[in-house]
């Protein structure tokens, strides 16, 4: 009997430690474009946490499901999720360092929602909504429009949305600099 207390608390221990909730119920959707790519065997790639802006993307409002979050080497945090018309999996690597702030679960929450595209993209502009399906980020667009077709910029170079200065990487090597005026609106990318 003893014995048998052991496993199931160890059990529980190992699914504690390598698997958490879902990101929520009902249908869920990508709250913005995110970008995939393949390595030189054809592998799909994990998809990085700052979203570096190349390659394939996954359009903002896309419906997903099986949403799950797991541990994984070296503090990084694993976010599996499928896209539910095509069943394909992907998977994203959340690394704590370059989220100062900002835990899993607050990141899981601005990467999926419960709006479509509809309501994600409601009183935009057509130019941003053109943009935000091409993955573009132009003058004259709202900071929420930015906000879906790039996603949140990552903590460890943008402090906070609130700042007229957002910095996003395009890859590892280059950042792209998107400056707001004090209303909001992209003056300079």
């Amino acid at each position: 009997m003893k014995k048998l207390g052991v496993l199931i608390l160890s059990g529980i221990i190992f699914l504690w430690g390598t698997s958490f909730a879902t990101a929520g119920k009902g249908t869920l959707y990508t709250a913005y474009n995110l970008w995939y790519e393949y390595d030189r065997g054809g592998n799909l790639k994990p998809i990085t946490g700052i979203n570096y802006k190349r390659g394939i993307i996954i359009p903002a409002g896309t419906k997903v499901k099986g949403v799950k979050t797991s541990s994984g080497r070296r503090g990084t945090m694993v976010i599996d999720f499928e896209v539910a018309k095509d069943g394909k999996k992907y998977v994203i690597h959340y690394q704590p360092k370059y989220h100062p702030g900002v835990n899993i679960e607050t990141f899981k929450k601005r990467l999926f929602t419960s709006k479509p595209l509809s309501a994600l993209t409601k009183g935009f502009t057509k130019r941003e909504k053109k943009n935000i399906k091409l993955g573009k980020v132009t003058t004259g667009m709202k900071k929420k429009a930015v906000l879906v077709a790039y996603g949140y910029p990552p903590e460890h170079k943008t402090e906070s949305t609130k700042s007229n200065i957002w910095i996003y990487w395009l890859d590892r090597f280059r950042t792209m600099k998107v400056v707001f005026n004090d209303k909001g609106i992209v003056i300079s990318e």
